[in-house]
C-alpha cells in the first residue's frame, strides 16, 4: 500500500468483488488465497490516506536511530495527510465507500496529525489535531459508547489518549488548552467504563477474552489458519466452510491473542461464525501489546515517558544562565 499526494492512493481490494462470496464464505488459509485481489487506484481516499500516513508517522518514531529512514516515513506521512484532507473536500464518487466502509474520515484526521505532531513538533499538526470543527465531526462532544471504543473505524480514543498525554506532561495551554482538555476527559471517561464494566481478562460470563488465559477461554477463534488442520490438503473458498462452521475447537491455538469479547449485554458466545465475538483483530491486539510491554520492567524502565516528546520543541522559554558569583567591590 503506497500514496502519492498529487495523484492517487493505491490499495489491495476488488470493487466487483461479491462480499457473499469472498467474505467470511472464502474460508481458506491466506497461503491457499486462488482469487484475484487486484491493485485499485483511487484519487480520492481520505480515510485510507489518513491511516497510511499515521502508520508511517508512528513507524519513523520507532526508526528513529536510522535518521535517513525515519526522515523518509515522515516525508511520505505527510504528503498522505495532505493528499487525504485535499481529497476528503472533494470526495470521488469512485472506490474507497466500496472497499472501506469507514463511517467517516475526521478521526483519521485527528489520528494522523496527532502522530505527525509527535513525529515531527510540527504545531501545523497539533492545530490541526485540535480543530474544533474537525474534532466535532469526528464525535469528540458526543457521548456514545460507541465512540470510547478504538477501532478501525474509531481513531477518536487513540488520538484523545495520546493528546491526554501531552496536556499531562507538556501542558501547551493556550491555544490548544480547550481542545486538550476535551480529549482529557474523553480518555478518562473511557478508562473509567473500562474499569467499571469488565477486564479483557476476566468477564462477568466467567470466559476469559485472552486466548489460553484462565481455565475458560475461547476455542472456536474466528481465524482462519487456527481453525482449519494441518492435514496437507489445500482447501479452497468452500471447500474450507466445514472448518468455519465445525463445532470442533480449533486445532491451533492463538495463545495470547485477544477475541472481540462480550456484547452490550455482557454475554459472549464462543462461536467461530460469530466474528463480533471471537475474532482477534489487529487494531485491537496491537492496542493490548502496547499496553502490557508499558507494565512490563524487562527493559529496566517500566513506563518511560521522555522519548513519546523526543521531537517537540520546547513550550517554554530556556531558564537564563545563572548569575556570576558576587565578589565585594574593593
Amino acid at each position: 500500500i503506497w500514496g502519492f499526494s498529487d495523484i492517487s492512493t493505491i490499495k489491495v481490494g476488488n470493487v466487483a468483488m461479491d462480499s457473499d462470496t469472498y467474505g467470511d464464505h472464502c474460508w481458506e488459509r491466506p497461503e491457499d488465497i486462488d482469487y484475484i485481489r487486484q491493485p485499485i487506484v483511487s484519487d480520492s481516499a481520505p480515510e485510507t490516506a489518513a491511516e497510511m500516513a499515521a502508520a508511517l508517522a508512528a513507524s519513523s518514531m520507532i526508526f528513529a536511530d536510522d535518521r535517513d529512514y525515519a526522515k523518509k516515513l515522515v516525508e511520505e506521512a505527510v504528503s498522505l495527510l495532505y493528499f487525504a484532507v485535499d481529497s476528503g473536500r472533494c470526495p470521488s464518487p469512485m472506490t474507497e465507500d466500496q472497499l472501506y466502509k469507514s463511517s467517516g474520515f475526521n478521526d483519521e484526521y485527528l489520528w494522523a496529525s496527532t502522530l505527525l505532531y509527535f513525529a515531527t513538533g510540527n504545531s501545523t499538526f497539533l492545530s490541526l489535531a485540535t480543530d474544533k470543527e474537525i474534532a466535532t465531526s469526528a464525535g469528540a462532544f458526543r457521548r456514545s459508547s460507541k465512540l470510547r471504543v478504538f477501532s478501525w473505524d474509531n481513531r477518536l480514543p487513540g488520538a484523545a489518549l495520546l493528546l491526554r498525554r501531552l496536556r499531562v506532561f507538556l501542558n501547551p495551554g493556550y491555544p490548544t488548552e480547550e481542545m486538550l482538555s476535551t480529549y482529557y476527559g474523553i480518555s478518562g471517561d473511557n478508562a473509567c467504563s473500562y474499569l467499571l464494566q469488565y477486564g479483557v481478562f476476566n468477564y462477568t460470563s466467567n470466559y476469559s477474552c485472552i486466548v489460553g488465559y484462565g481455565t475458560k477461554f475461547p476455542v472456536h477463534v474466528h481465524h482462519r489458519d487456527a481453525s482449519i488442520p494441518s492435514d496437507g490438503r489445500k482447501y479452497n473458498c468452500s471447500g474450507g466452510q466445514i472448518w468455519l462452521t465445525s463445532r470442533h475447537p480449533n486445532p491451533h491455538n492463538l495463545t495470547g491473542a485477544m477475541v472481540g469479547g462480550p456484547d452490550t449485554e455482557d454475554r459472549f458466545r464462543d462461536i467461530r461464525s460469530l466474528p463480533d465475538y471471537t475474532e482477534p483483530t489487529l487494531v485491537d491486539n496491537a492496542a493490548l501489546a502496547a499496553a502490557l510491554v508499558s507494565l512490563t520492567t524487562s527493559g529496566g524502565a517500566g513506563v518511560v515517558v521522555d522519548p513519546m516528546f523526543y521531537n517537540l520543541p520546547s513550550l517554554y522559554p530556556a531558564a537564563p544562565p545563572p548569575p556570576a558569583p558576587w565578589e565585594p567591590h574593593v
